[in-house]
């Protein structure tokens, strides 16, 4: 229970941290939450679980206002990939950002 709720709120700090400051706000909360969460198991699992579950809110209340689908299809087609993929990768990048950033901050607190 503990778990969900610790990422619920570095859920949401992410969100906000992303929304003010970009996506420079997830490696800097990835690493803070490795200082602080070192003694906790998975804790870079739980802040790349948070950064992902972050990003597609951010990726679902973009998409209720724009049309995010048709941006997607016109990626993955410059990319050679599928629209899918580009969302998956779109929600992938924050989740290996936090959790190297969080591996990082254990690293340093050690």
């Amino acid at each position: 229970m503990m778990s969900l709720l610790r990422i619920a709120l570095l859920s949401a700090a992410f969100a906000l941290g992303t929304a003010v400051f970009g996506w420079w706000a997830v490696p800097l909360l990835g690493l803070a939450w490795g200082l602080i969460a070192r003694g906790q198991r998975g804790a870079a699992v739980i802040a790349a679980v948070a950064a992902m579950l972050a990003w597609g809110g951010l990726l679902m209340r973009d998409a209720s206002q724009g049309p995010v689908g048709d941006l997607a299809g016109t990626l993955g087609q410059l990319f050679g990939t599928s629209a899918v993929a580009v969302f998956a990768l779109t929600i992938a990048l924050p989740g290996l950002l936090a959790l190297a950033a969080a591996i990082v901050g254990r690293a340093i607190r050690r």
